[in-house]
């Protein structure tokens, strides 16, 4: 995540997340960290007025933030209650001049709110795809940011492997004209589920692919991932 979203020392985040979780300790905190960077913590529960406060600040800016898409709904829905003392140009210009990066990730990103948001601040935001037994997986790219699709999740991120296979066979596939379940391999991954040898059966194929329990598509001009739901 470091090396694909060109995190660097001079990064300022502001981290709103549960820090029990890995889009919290791992993609902000961690990442954070990891490259020299400052992560100023949200110290309460969460509230829309002073989340907006802060990040529309322009002494001491941040250029990063992540959150998950009710996070962006409620900024949203504030904004257009009439609730943030700035209009929407001075609303964009701090956004499209301050940010560097803006993330969305751990649930599906609704194309009208990935839309709203980018009306609000000319930001694209980035999905993204990972679960705690894998970290992250999958990316949208930085570069560049228009080539970033809604409703998509992006591409292995370095260190990745990902594929797919038929939801009736099994059978591995990379086409681009089917649906399968998304499968992962990573150094990063976890290897097993503590004391559940039967779980840990069940989530691996025979040569080590993680099955993530998602359906996907592949995107066959882009490469990019599309989830298309939950397997039941």
């Amino acid at each position: 995540m470091v090396e694909a979203w060109e995190w660097h020392e001079s990064d300022k985040i502001l981290n709103v997340l549960p820090m029990h979780h890995v889009h919290g300790i791992i993609n902000t905190f961690n990442c954070a960290l990891w490259a020299g960077a400052e992560c100023e913590m949200f110290d309460q529960k969460f509230n829309a007025g002073l989340v907006w406060e802060r990040l529309l600040r322009e002494e001491d800016p941040v250029s990063v933030f992540m959150a998950v898409p009710t996070v962006y709904n409620s900024l949203t829905r504030h904004l257009n209650d009439g609730k943030v003392d700035k209009t929407r140009e001075e609303i964009r210009r701090i956004f499209s001049s301050q940010y560097r990066l803006m993330v969305s990730g751990s649930a599906a990103l609704p194309e009208t709110q990935m839309a709203s948001w980018f009306d609000i601040s000319g930001q694209i935001l980035l999905e993204r795809f990972g679960m705690t037994e894998i970290g992250m997986g999958l990316s949208n790219p930085y570069h560049p940011v228009t080539s970033r699709q809604a409703g998509h999740v992006g591409s292995p991120l370095p260190g990745v492997e990902a594929t797919m296979c038929d939801l009736d066979t099994g059978a591995i596939f990379n086409d681009t004209d089917r649906q399968g379940e998304l499968l992962i391999k990573s150094k990063g991954m976890f290897d097993r589920y503590l004391n559940k040898p039967e779980a840990t059966a069940e989530c691996f194929t025979e040569d080590g692919w993680f099955r993530t329990g998602d359906c996907v598509a592949k995107n066959a001009e882009t490469g990019a991932y599309k989830i298309l739901g939950r397997l039941s």
